[in-house]
């Protein structure tokens, strides 16, 4: 009986909180323990060397305390039976190590005398939390392992997937600064938390008479099962098969992933063969854009040539038009006749053979000219300066 607590007014207050006000207190044999605390946990997972802060702790605390929440007894973590127990109350102790503990107090059921019987004999002498972390952070880098891009084989090998650490290796560790939410509390031969042990009354620690505040924090859904810490290092179960068995067990539960990654290497290779092709369109269509540039680079320069000797031939067909104007103004005034030269060559031809016959009345020499001479001589005249060439 000398790990039995003795049940102080604020511990029955807790229980009864916990239980209901009609609880039969005779009903269970209490105990205390030290559960978790800042020391570096040994399991072999991702948790290996992994520590929680002290507010983490703080965490664990009030959780166990909040009065509607409970926090179970088990054994070895299986929480396929029923609670043999509850957990009533916690505090958090900074202890002279410099390390902080959670220090508990739970009952075991009168039903459950076996346990009872190992628990005060010291046959039973160790604890383990089952909980769920808020964050897994990595030593190194603060990389949290509750990211959703962080892969299922990286949580496996504790390998972190942004620095490539691996916990518990050379250094490096987890670390979880907030709890989600605390489970239960199992019984076990061996636990992954450093001295979580059950107290007898020489190591027990004296709890707060004081009536602790209500705490209420806001529940929120359990993270997936790879990540809740169980903390014992010796959780196992017997397997009663030999080694063809147990292999070709291996193989069954592995052949639906062999075949899905058989067909994903079967898709890369086909995506490949893709990205292949759709390179070599892009080297062709590449080429062809090349070739067409050039080609718009030389049209472009033909075009500003021809323009150029556009503007050139209407800058001479204007000195052309100019010219042959001023010989056509000349040819009426000596005709005597005051008309406009139009601007269109039949008007100026019409207008010139109208000169002709005004010049074939004019004398020469006294004598008048006659219409064909007056032809003759037009037609010998040399206009081939207002031609355009």
């Amino acid at each position: 009986m000398a790990k039995r607590v003795n049940l102080t007014e604020n511990l029955i207050n807790k229980i009864r909180e916990k239980c209901g006000q009609d609880v039969n207190l005779s009903s269970m044999a209490y105990y205390q323990a030290r559960g978790i605390s800042t020391e570096p946990i040994s399991q072999n997972s991702l948790y290996d060397k992994g520590t929680l802060t002290r507010e983490a702790l703080m965490d664990f605390v009030a959780l166990i305390n909040e009065p509607l929440n409970t926090v179970t007894i088990q054994t070895m973590h299986d929480t396929s039976v029923l609670p043999t127990g509850k957990v009533f109350y916690a505090e958090l102790h900074d202890e002279p190590t410099g390390h902080s503990a959670v220090y508990t107090v739970f009952g075991v059921s009168t039903q459950h005398q076996d346990i009872i019987e190992k628990v005060d004999n010291g046959i039973i002498d160790e604890v383990s939390f089952g909980f769920t972390p808020k964050q897994i952070l990595c030593s190194e880098c603060n990389k949290d392992f509750l990211d959703e891009d962080v892969d299922i084989f990286d949580l496996w090998t504790g390998t972190c997937p942004e620095c490539g650490a691996v916990m518990g290796k050379d250094g490096a560790h987890v670390i979880v600064p907030a709890i989600e939410r605390v489970s239960e509390l199992s019984l076990v031969t061996r636990g992954a938390a450093k001295h979580a042990k059950i107290l007898d009354s020489i190591r027990q620690m004296a709890m707060s008479d004081k009536t602790s505040p209500v705490i209420t924090l806001t529940k929120k859904g359990v993270k997936d099962d790879l990540l809740n810490l169980n903390l014992c290092s010796t959780i196992s179960k017997e397997v009663d098969m030999n080694k063809e068995e147990i292999e070709a067990a291996l193989s069954a539960a592995t052949a639906p992933l062999k075949e899905e990654m058989e067909k994903m290497q079967s898709t890369l290779a086909s995506l490949g063969e893709e990205k292949t092709a759709l390179e070599a369109a892009k080297n062709e269509a590449e080429q062809a854009k090349g070739a067409l540039e050039e080609e718009v680079a030389s049209l472009s320069d033909e075009k500003t040539k021809l323009e150029a000797d556009l503007e050139e031939a209407k800058a001479k067909a204007e000195e052309i038009k100019a010219a042959f104007d001023e010989q056509i103004q000349k040819v009426l005034v000596a005709a005597g006749l005051t008309d406009s030269i139009p601007e269109d060559v039949e008007g100026k031809k019409e207008l010139l053979a109208k000169a002709h016959l005004t010049l074939a009345n004019i004398p020469v020499d006294g004598v008048s000219s006659k219409a064909d001479r007056i032809k003759e001589t037009a037609e010998k005249a040399d206009f081939s300066a207002y031609k355009v060439k």
